[in-house]
């Protein structure tokens, strides 16, 4: 196959993801914003924030670099694993130290209870296997888009089985 099919297929399996995404995104944050009070989606906001800067800041980049690699990614894939796990871990333990100031900066002592439940989130993110870049590296984007939508799917289900759970 040459190159522009691989390139012609890959963005359209990458489009279709990113298309797919947004559209449960924004289905899932209309079902979460409609199950809970405008305060609730408020500490809900304040969480996903927190969470969301605190990834931001420590993104290691280690995906791209094993992308670009020209070695054969099985002799770095363990070391990524528990790099990620580690990076799980830390911003794990930073959010619940953070919590109550977090809950004290926003004036929302109701929020500390979603921040603690959402700091396990990071925890369980690291233990995703990071072999998933032999997808891009390989040009398999078919593959790609099948893991990555059952990732959002699965976080998706549990987003909002947790809402149910934690809004009765």
């Amino acid at each position: 196959m040459g190159y522009k099919k691989i390139a012609f297929f890959g963005i359209s399996w990458m489009m279709s993801l990113n298309i797919i995404t947004g559209v449960f995104s924004v289905l899932k944050i209309a079902i979460i914003a409609r199950l809970l009070s405008p305060a609730d989606f408020g500490i809900f906001g304040i969480a996903l924030l927190s969470l969301s800067l605190l990834e931001l800041l420590t993104e290691t980049g280690l995906n791209v670099v094993l992308i670009q690699s020209k070695n054969d990614l099985s002799r770095f894939l363990d070391s990524a694993w528990i790099v990620s796990m580690i990076r799980g871990v830390l911003i794990t333990l930073a959010l619940i130290g953070l919590s109550p100031l977090i809950a004290r900066f926003f004036n929302s002592p109701q929020s500390l209870s979603i921040l603690l439940l959402i700091s396990m989130a990071p925890l369980l993110r690291g233990f995703i296997n990071p072999s998933e870049v032999i997808f891009q590296k390989e040009l398999r984007f078919k593959s790609e888009f099948f893991f990555r939508i059952a990732i959002f799917a699965l976080d998706t289900i549990v987003s909002i089985i947790l809402v149910i759970l934690t809004n009765q």
